[in-house]
């Protein structure tokens, strides 16, 4: 038997790790783009490859 599942997953970017500006700049937003977003369930040993691409505003960089 299947039974239909919805959910919602939210993806995050890695952040900027150890990264930090030089005196007087401050981190501002940048935009990250994902393409062709694959999801794998490693409970049940499945893979999806979800086509099409996602931007958003997520990362920072030095100003």
């Amino acid at each position: 038997m299947r039974i239909p599942v919805s959910q919602t997953l939210t993806l995050h970017p890695p952040g900027p790790g150890g990264f930090t500006c030089p005196g007087g700049q401050t981190l501002v937003p940048a935009d990250v783009t994902s393409t062709n977003v694959s999801l794998t369930d490693t409970t049940n040993n499945v893979a999806a490859t979800i086509p099409g691409t996602f931007s958003t505003v997520f990362v920072t960089f030095c100003k």
